[in-house]
Order: structure tokens, then C-alpha cells, then sequence
């Protein structure tokens, strides 16, 4: 396994692209596949040209709006004492 750290300035796409490019693939010659978030999804080109095939999933905000308040009990327990 490999991981690449990149400045929170620096898009996704970019990091992963170093990243792929930095791979020795000939270390797992059974992997074909990468399962990636929606930030890399623009690697689809880098990942093919390198045997490799990308697939997005999951998508920005997924359930974002479906969330549930905890109930005032709830609250009360895990509120600090003053």
C-alpha cells in the first residue's frame, strides 16, 4: 500500500494523479480496479492509461439534509455541568 499527502491547498485530482503516477504496479499485478470518492474523479484518463479502471463512489453532500436532531434527553446527558 501507498498514500500521498498533499497540501489542503491542492485539489484532489492533483494528489491522486502524483500519487498513481508514483506507483509501482508491477508490487500488486492483481489490481485493476480502484474504488475512489467523488474529488477523484477526474483521474479516470491517468488511471486507464495505466491499466487501471476508476470507479466514483460516492457523491458530494450524500445524505446532506436527512439529518435527524437528538432528542432533548439526550442532549441534557452529554452537556457539560456548569
Amino acid at each position: 500500500m501507498k498514500a500521498f499527502v498533499h497540501p489542503a491547498n491542492e485539489h484532489d485530482k492533483w494528489g491522486g494523479q502524483a500519487l498513481l503516477l508514483g506507483m509501482d504496479l508491477s508490487l500488486w499485478p492483481r489490481v485493476r480496479k480502484l474504488f475512489v470518492d467523488w474529488g477523484y474523479r477526474g483521474l479516470r484518463e491517468v488511471a486507464r492509461g495505466l491499466g487501471l479502471e476508476l470507479e466514483v463512489v460516492a457523491r458530494p453532500y450524500a445524505g446532506a439534509g436527512r439529518t435527524t436532531p437528538l432528542p432533548a434527553r439526550a442532549e441534557r446527558r452529554t452537556a457539560r455541568p456548569s
